[in-house]
């Protein structure tokens, strides 16, 4: 983690999503945590042109993620994410705190397998 604690705003970062909206998702880790990946989200913001997607400090390999629960992985964690027809390992690489009660996350997706 960073010295220096960012908040996930709209003049920082993409908004984040509802907590509503994280829980509709069927994306789950072994803590029962629900997670959205942004490219899921119902008003998707990347058709935004967000500076930060042409920089050098975005990899093409990492995708955004939200997260509402109790359980807060740290940077180089392995989480498990589960839905009906797939489970998915993704590697954390940053984690963005909001002003509610969700968690916005840079990750990279390690596997993706059928179930």
């Amino acid at each position: 983690m960073t010295s220096r604690n960012i908040r996930a705003t709209r003049r920082h970062f993409l908004p984040p999503p509802r907590k509503k909206e994280i829980m509709d998702s069927t994306w789950r880790d072994q803590y029962g945590t629900a997670w959205l990946f942004h490219k899921d989200l119902k008003k998707n913001n990347m058709l935004k042109n967000w500076a930060l997607f042409d920089s050098d400090q975005w990899d093409d390999n990492w995708v955004i993620l939200y997260a509402t629960g109790k359980e807060w992985p740290e940077p180089g964690d392995l989480i498990t994410l589960r839905n009906p027809k797939y489970q998915t390992i993704i590697n954390i690489v940053k984690s963005y705190p909001s002003k509610r009660v969700c968690r916005t996350f840079i990750a990279t997706i390690q596997s993706i397998n059928e179930i």
